[in-house]
């Protein structure tokens, strides 16, 4: 598959996304052991082939997470980690400010406190979801290619692409960013999402 993942590079230089060279095997264990997840394999063949840095362009907002950087700088490994933690963040945000609860999951507890160890507890099974690109992130598991890319604000979730080049082709090939074909693989609990704002 390197002949697609030489393409879809192409396709982002060409939409300005500036590369550096891409992980070595060891750097990319090294990140998932950091992180605590396992970059889903076609993630992974990108990101050893040439690792996404920055864009060149000004006419478009947002950041790719240098895992390199990672691995060798506190600041950077800080802002990852606020990163991946920003979908559980947001989702707890709602719970307190925008009255959101799903009611499998019971009746809303009175305090605070409690609403966020249910929430916690909840979404522990859930995939964790890796950023790829400003809010657009992938799920983790199961791990294998072909995991769909959503756009995540808070518990405002949107399907972005039904696999890891259709989501770079929509947001970097000038297609419309949202509405991707139906048919993506469901994710627990962040396909649920997807479907209450549908």
């Amino acid at each position: 598959m390197a002949s697609g993942v030489n393409a879809l590079v192409d396709q982002l230089e060409a939409a300005g996304v500036a590369f550096v060279p891409g992980l070595s095997l060891v750097e990319l264990r090294d990140a998932e052991e950091l992180f605590g997840f396992v970059f889903p394999p076609d993630l992974a063949e990108l990101l050893r082939a040439r690792l996404p840095d920055r864009l060149t362009r000004q006419d478009r907002n947002g950041s790719f997470v240098n895992w390199r950087r990672c691995l060798h700088s506190r600041e950077a490994e800080k802002e990852a980690r606020t990163r991946l933690g920003a979908p559980l963040e947001g989702v707890l945000f709602d719970i307190e400010a925008n009255s959101f609860w799903l009611p499998d999951w019971g009746e809303k507890p009175d305090t605070r406190s409690e609403r966020e160890r249910v929430c916690r507890e909840r979404l522990r099974g859930a995939p964790t979801l890796i950023p790829v690109f400003s809010h657009r992130f992938i799920p983790a598991t199961p791990s294998e290619a072909g995991n769909p890319v959503f756009s995540v604000h808070q518990t405002d979730i949107i399907l972005y692409g039904n696999s890891l080049a259709d989501y770079f082709h929509h947001e970097f090939g000038g297609a419309s960013s949202a509405g991707a074909a139906p048919g993506a693989k469901r994710i627990e609990f962040w396909s649920e999402l997807v479907d209450l704002n549908g």
